[in-house]
């Protein structure tokens, strides 16, 4: 279950929920992390994503990612949060988008997860958000510019074998 989007390569350092520089990071667009090196996105670590808040970096572009689990044991919901800075380019936000659902997989069956990603809280002036649906193995993500809805993608998850 690698991230073969466009070629695009995340790294990703987890922060504590309350640590300011989450959205601080977003704000400044730091080339690193508090002068750390971020650690390379791997597959084991996509798990990570659902602990807390995390801040990805691509290039230029930042994004926070951050979950929490709603509703009851039985019938378990995760609302994610995924707020990117405007330097994230299309392909760049679906592989994001991409990291983010598929954690949610290592946790919950798919059929099982709905994840609403919303711009309740942008990440920076002038940023974009993306709204995402993760349902029945199928994703559907935009990308939305000062409120317009831009570059739809839709794709599908791979089947759980058992």
């Amino acid at each position: 279950m690698s991230d073969v989007t466009a070629g695009t390569a995340w790294t990703v350092e987890h922060l504590e929920p309350a640590d300011p520089r989450v959205l601080d990071l977003v704000d400044q667009h730091l080339p690193t992390l508090d002068g750390r090196s971020p650690r390379t996105m791997r597959e084991p670590e996509l798990w990570d994503l659902l602990q807390g808040r995390s801040v990805l970096r691509c290039g230029s572009a930042v994004a926070v990612a951050g979950t929490e689990p709603i509703g009851s044991r039985a019938a378990q919901h995760h609302r994610v949060h995924l707020d990117v800075s405007e330097t994230c380019t299309p392909e760049q936000w679906a592989a994001a988008f991409n990291l983010v659902a598929n954690s949610l997989r290592f946790t919950c069956p798919v059929r099982k997860v709905s994840v609403l990603v919303d711009d309740a809280s942008p990440a920076a002036a002038g940023g974009c958000a993306i709204l995402g649906l993760v349902n029945e193995g199928f994703m559907r993500a935009a990308r939305f510019v000062n409120g317009q809805r831009r570059d739809i993608v839709q794709y599908s998850t791979p089947e759980e074998t058992p």
